[in-house]
């Protein structure tokens, strides 16, 4: 990452809801000295790691809480020498971000675990990891981004979507994931981009 400014992007769902830190996305050194990471602490809240030779976290104020074992949309978009913004379910929280120096690592990225060893594991499911490189996504875009996911938004006014080519490709991955899980959730969703084919598409 450097010193751009950046946005991770994830849908995840809670399997073990036992106090630890838990990685979502990180790519750090060790000891903590450079690198960045999306993470849910001991206390289930949401925070972004930032390490520019100071090691760092970043709470949004108010504080974001996943404490259950449901389906959430979590999104940290980081303003280098501005704000931090998060997002959960369309729930925005913010905090200044403290670290604006190079923040590039050696070490891998990581999905669910820490990156500087096997430990901090998340335990549950990860999906639609999105990773923006030179741009903080503003909070209206965080939030129609889970309207996207959910089908109650047309997504063709971002580019990055691929004119509905990203939304197709979420309703293949959801049907997919109902079908072989029979989640609830999952069809509360799905049934909502079923409607949405129905009015709009289906001639």
């Amino acid at each position: 990452m450097g010193t751009e400014d950046f946005t991770i992007e994830a849908v995840i769902k809670r399997d073990d809801l036992s106090s630890s830190w838990r990685g979502i996305v990180v790519k750090r050194d060790s000891p903590y000295i450079y690198g960045w990471g999306l993470w849910i602490n001991s206390a289930n809240k949401l925070n972004l790691e930032i390490d520019d030779g100071t090691h760092t976290h970043h709470y949004p104020v108010p504080d974001l809480i996943i404490d259950d074992n449901q389906w959430h949309y979590v999104a940290a978009s980081a303003d280098r020498d501005g704000n931090v913004t998060f997002c959960l379910d369309g729930t925005i929280g913010t905090c200044v971000c403290q670290r604006p120096g190079n923040c590039d690592g050696t070490y891998p990225l990581c999905i669910g675990r820490a990156s500087d060893n096997n430990y901090h594991y998340f335990e549950g499911w990860i999906d639609m990891v999105r990773i923006t490189k030179g741009r903080a996504l503003p909070a209206i875009e965080l939030q129609d981004n889970w309207k996207i996911i959910q089908g109650k938004l047309n997504g063709s006014s971002y580019p990055e979507v691929g004119h509905g080519l990203g939304q197709y490709w979420a309703f293949y991955r959801l049907a997919e994931y109902y079908f072989c899980s029979n989640d609830p959730a999952a069809w509360e969703i799905l049934e909502n981009w079923v409607n949405w084919l129905d009015t709009y598409v289906a001639t």
